[in-house]
């Protein structure tokens, strides 16, 4: 069976990359480093003598594997360099330390808004032009400076990939220090792990909607919380899985008549309900 050049270089890391937890010592992050930089050596220097059979092969390899690769590195070079700036003072300036990281994160998402779409909805109609090499940029954006330097391993677009999955990653690891800094100051329980016996019994789409509508109420957490989080969270009170909740937020969208058909729906039975007590 034929095995493509950065497969082993894959398996090596899952088996020795530290998995990273929020009182994780600075040395296990450096080593971290180390790995995830030896390893992009390697799928460089394998790249050089490695011809794509295909376009799809190459579109894979530059959104798929290398961003899987450079999101690890960069989600631990910002730990390493948070171990050296958050605040040691008080727990309440750490606690507006992992909030502005947050903020800053949700920053670039809305400077980069199509492109985050993009990712987050699974899209593909624009993979030829973002994840292959004989294109050219087609947008003025720091992210693109690694394709001027080094046009032969680097795309227009792989590493604002890169970047995003680095982000989601970085975002959870700093709800896990916020969720254990308000633990430690009895300000907040620790609702993970939730078992229940309810299940969502509507279609899957209208719960997508619901919690669409209550992210950008800022209902919960003053609008503080993004969707990936809130989502879960319903997933587990409710025993539902919500993949692709980006592709159906579209689907919502697109809809001829009402985009809020379920939101109508509960406005409606309530008022009903309400009529009926009334009477």
């Amino acid at each position: 069976m034929h095995i493509e050049f950065y497969t082993p270089i894959l398996n090596k890391l899952d088996k020795e990359l530290i998995n990273i937890t929020i009182s994780e010592k600075r040395a296990n992050i450096n080593q971290n480093i180390k790995l995830l930089t030896n390893a992009i050596g390697t799928l460089r220097n394998g790249l050089l003598s490695y011809q794509f059979k295909t376009v799809n092969e190459e579109i894979f390899f530059f959104k798929e594997v290398k961003p899987r690769v450079i999101s690890k590195l960069i989600f631990n070079t910002q730990l390493n360099n948070n171990t050296l700036i958050c605040p040691k003072s008080s727990k309440k300036s750490q606690v507006k330390f992992f909030e502005s990281k947050i903020d800053q994160i949700r920053k670039y998402n809305l400077q980069n808004v199509e492109f985050y779409e993009y990712y987050k909805s699974s899209a593909v109609n624009f993979d030829k032009q973002y994840f292959t090499r004989n294109k050219k940029p087609i947008r003025n954006h720091p992210d693109n400076i690694h394709q001027l330097l080094d046009p032969s391993f680097h795309t227009s677009h792989d590493f604002s990939f890169a970047k995003i999955m680095a982000n989601e990653l970085l975002v959870k690891h700093y709800q896990k220090q916020l969720i254990n800094l308000n633990k430690e100051n009895n300000k907040r329980v620790n609702t993970s792990n939730i078992v229940t016996n309810l299940n969502w019994t509507n279609n899957k789409v209208d719960l997508i909607e619901l919690i669409y509508a209550l992210q950008t109420s800022k209902s919960i957490n003053n609008g503080k919380s993004d969707l990936k989080e809130i989502t879960s969270v319903f997933e587990e009170m409710l025993n539902v899985n919500l993949n692709g909740y980006s592709r159906a937020f579209i689907e919502i969208r697109n809809r001829k008549l009402s985009p809020t058909k379920f939101l109508d729906l509960l406005k409606l039975s309530l008022q009903k309900r309400v009529d009926e007590l009334d009477n």
